[in-house]
């Protein structure tokens, strides 16, 4: 057996903060928890803005002193000839890091979890701040030494667009703990969280701090509540968004039909989401869902065992006609929403089998240790070859 000692220290770096109850912290602490099992001495450098939100300035000071942090971490590496691998969760503002490893001569994986240029569709910066940036994408894509994507299409997308050598990228979907994400009884799951026990439930978990189609969820809500449908919406979440969201609820007229939950802990979502008849990933169109997502929400769904409704984009309609194990409609159309969600709240049976098919489904395919064998495999052969 291969001791410690003879693996290099991974260095793994986000310029986005890596806070407890996002999907960011989920998948960062799965992998650098999956790698130190596998023998892997890992260091995480992250920006922290001690869970408030954070000025443009200070978000931007934090980036730049995680950049310098990681510069001098990897001058210090090759001064001192330790044995050192790059991790980075590809961010637009921190360009230099892939750059700076490649003229050290150490080996650096960058991870995309979405198109690098969609900040623009986004954030909709000033289009100076935009050029810049843009212009900054490639040269460190193609300084890495390999690049991880989330989704075929996302890989596709970075190969023609960005002009990234085909034997540099690899795929490696998202995944999910299928041992806190598990079938759970619904009355008890409902018990523990305070929830009636009557009724039916269909649940969002996401972030709210960028558009992920929760307006369109509560269009569709409203028009299941004109149906005079006893169906309650769990909106699992926090984030800028949320007074907004809340606000919007009210105008609809949607508090007694729609629960905003908040943030909670990462153990308690599986309560909320096997408190559900049905699950809902209502993603809006924007350039990283129409190239293909790996979405950590779905997987939590379907490990569950509950039906999925998603928005018809690459990699997510994938998954649920594979099971089949969910329903697909086109994004930003509440009426198809709607309609999907009330056809699976009407047939519980079938509902429950694509249940079933689903968890199947994850455990075959979309397990983090599935995830992290496949990393690990693709740090040792970049150490291999250097």
């Amino acid at each position: 057996m291969q001791r410690v000692s003879d693996k290099p220290e991974v260095l793994y770096v986000s310029g986005s903060a890596v806070e407890e109850g996002t999907a960011p912290y989920t998948h960062v602490m799965e992998v650098i928890g999956g790698l130190r099992k596998r023998g892997f001495p890992v260091r995480l450098v992250a920006v922290d803005y001690g869970g408030r939100q954070p000025s443009v300035g200070r978000r931007c000071l934090s980036i730049f002193v995680v950049q310098l942090r990681v510069v001098l971490a990897l001058v210090a590496s090759e001064l001192r000839r330790k044995r050192l691998i790059l991790y980075e969760r590809y961010h637009v503002f921190m360009p230099v890091l892939s750059i700076v490893a490649r003229f050290l001569h150490i080996p650096s994986l960058l991870e995309v979890n979405g198109r690098p240029d969609d900040f623009v569709e986004i954030w909709s910066p000033p289009a100076f701040v935009s050029r810049v940036i843009v212009k900054t994408i490639r040269p460190s894509l193609r300084a890495a030494s390999a690049v991880v994507a989330v989704s075929d299409g996302l890989s596709d997308s970075l190969r023609k667009e960005f002009k990234i050598a085909p034997r540099k990228l690899h795929v490696v979907p998202n995944g999910v703990d299928v041992e806190l994400f598990s079938p759970g009884d619904r009355h008890e799951a409902r018990m523990r969280v305070g929830l009636k026990e009557t009724g039916k439930i269909v649940t969002y978990v996401g972030s709210l701090s960028i558009p992920r189609g929760v307006e369109t969820l509560l269009e569709a809500c409203s028009l299941l509540a004109e149906e005079a449908l006893d169906v309650q919406t769990l909106i699992v979440g926090g984030g800028v968004l949320e007074d907004d969201i809340r606000r919007s609820i009210g105008e609809k007229r949607l508090g007694n039909r729609v629960l905003l939950v908040g943030q909670v802990p990462n153990e308690n979502v599986p309560h909320y989401v096997c408190a559900a008849d049905v699950c809902v990933a209502p993603y809006a169109r924007c350039l990283s869902n129409e190239k293909g997502l790996s979405p950590l929400k779905v997987y939590e769904y379907l490990a569950c065992g509950r039906p999925v409704v998603a928005s018809d984009f690459p990699w997510i309609s994938d998954v649920l006609r594979e099971g089949p194990c969910g329903i697909v409609v086109e994004p930003d159309d509440a009426a198809a929403l709607s309609e999907a969600i009330r056809w699976l709240l009407e047939r519980p049976e079938e509902a429950q089998e694509m249940g079933r098919r689903g968890r199947a489904l994850v455990e075959k395919r979309f397990t983090w240790d599935i995830a992290v064998d496949r990393i690990a495999e693709i740090i040792r052969d970049l150490c291999h070859d250097g």
